[in-house]
């Protein structure tokens, strides 16, 4: 099995090699440039074609750069819609809205702008490339929206947390006579989820029900997590136990739904449960239920997930490791909290903050100052929440030189309004 495994990675990363090489070939010269357009019809056609197959081929491998090489040899042949669609779909994977605006004034000029496909493609593109309102420009340009565009313009406003703008798209899309599909839903379900309309979230299950009894994982895993955010644990737990295939995305949904609404107790019970069930779990399962084993105080627990943490591997993680520095610094075990810090062996600004706050909490401002300035050492910025921690343990030192310097640092971090907080609180 891992020698069938291992042989398919390197049959993949020879692949991507060879279409490297095809990218450099695709690579033209400016004097080969300027010839194109004196080259004979059938030529560029050949050409336009291996462009295509080069672009559709290079994307499947997430190499999305290699679409730019792409356009700018199609610029200068007579490019076709299918090409220029494919490219504004790989500036969308890049985020790269300035080489999606070339394409979308080539599509223009060659009167393209009216196809379908490029008209879909456009919105997605202006969506995903952080540009929402030429987005919805482009979308209203279309005369006839059919379901892809309802879902990319939809799909946009969820995407940037315009949230009653894409609750309005659904319903104009029904309006519309146009029926949503799962891809649909998936956003409805995370638009609901956003908004916490409770009176919403029930009818989008009904929805999905009807739609497709068997509907996908990911849009199962979208109905735990709308419930969950709209505080309907109940339902929450309900659709997450009616799922055929319980996934990590929705085990993950229903435990951060149980943390983040007060309910620990449920929130470790669940992981338990699941765990003997070899669901799996991830950084953000075990960072989850850490947070929850810190709120009802449950040393045992956070000592027995440290264990798991350090046998998979996870300890190193920045997630789990904070988690785990703030959940023994919280149950009074400073010493664990920086074995736990110690182990971590990236220390960066967020592990070092926990750290910072817990021996600040805990009246060790010694080891506070030395830890700030390690901070100053690696040549991080402090935000706010070090700069308070830092004034927290200043207050516990008897030198008033080195208030005095907490005092500069804070105001030459522009954290004043922090450090007039901390100055009220220990008065």
């Amino acid at each position: 099995m891992l020698d069938s495994t291992n042989g398919l990675l390197r049959g993949q990363k020879e692949h991507l090699r060879r279409l490297e090489g095809e990218k450099d070939s695709l690579e033209a010269t400016p004097e080969e440039l300027a010839e194109a357009h004196h080259r004979p019809r059938e030529e560029n056609d050949k050409l336009e074609c291996r462009l295509r197959s080069f672009v559709v081929r290079f994307g499947e491998h997430f190499q999305r750069r290699g679409s730019s090489t792409a356009f700018r040899g199609l610029t200068l042949i007579s490019s076709s819609e299918f090409s220029l669609s494919r490219i504004l779909n790989a500036c969308a994977g890049l985020g790269d809205c300035s080489q999606g605006r070339k394409a979308h004034g080539y599509l223009i000029k060659l009167g393209y702008e009216s196809d379908r496909f490029s008209e879909n493609a456009l919105v997605d593109m202006y969506a995903k490339a952080g540009d929402l309102e030429d987005a919805i420009t482009a979308f209203e340009e279309i005369s006839q929206p059919d379901i892809v565009s309802w879902n990319a313009i939809i799909a946009g406003c969820v995407l940037h947390e315009q949230n009653h703008q894409a609750l309005e798209l659904y319903i104009q899309m029904n309006r519309s006579g146009i029926f949503p599909n799962l891809f649909t839903l998936s956003s409805a379900l995370k638009d609901c989820a956003g908004m916490e309309l409770n009176y919403l979230a029930r009818q989008l299950h009904t929805i999905v029900m009807k739609l497709d009894k068997k509907a996908d994982s990911f849009v199962r895993a979208g109905l735990v997590d709308m419930y969950s955010k709209c505080r309907l644990m109940e339902d929450a737990r309900m659709a997450f136990d009616l799922m055929a295939q319980k996934g990590l995305i929705a085990l993950n949904a229903l435990i951060s739904g149980y943390s983040q609404n007060g309910e620990d107790v449920q929130a470790v019970s669940i992981f338990a449960e699941t765990y003997k069930k070899e669901i799996g779990f991830n950084q953000t399962t075990l960072s989850v239920i850490l947070k929850s084993a810190t709120s009802i105080q449950a040393i045992d627990f956070s000592m027995q997930v440290h264990a798991l943490s350090l046998k998979l591997g996870f300890d190193n993680d920045s997630q789990v490791a904070t988690s785990l520095i703030d959940a023994y610094s919280k149950c009074g075990n400073i010493g664990e909290a920086a074995r736990a810090f110690e182990i971590f062996a990236a220390g960066d600004l967020v592990a070092l903050t926990s750290m910072i706050a817990a021996y600040a909490q805990r009246g060790q401002g010694e080891e506070a100052v030395k830890l700030y300035l390690e901070v100053q050492r690696r040549g991080l910025k402090p935000d706010p929440f070090v700069c308070s921690s830092l004034l927290t343990a200043c207050a516990n030192l008897s030198a008033y030189e080195q208030r005095k310097q907490a005092h500069v640092h804070v105001l030459k971090f522009g954290s004043c309004q922090t450090f007039k907080r901390v100055i009220t609180h220990t008065d």
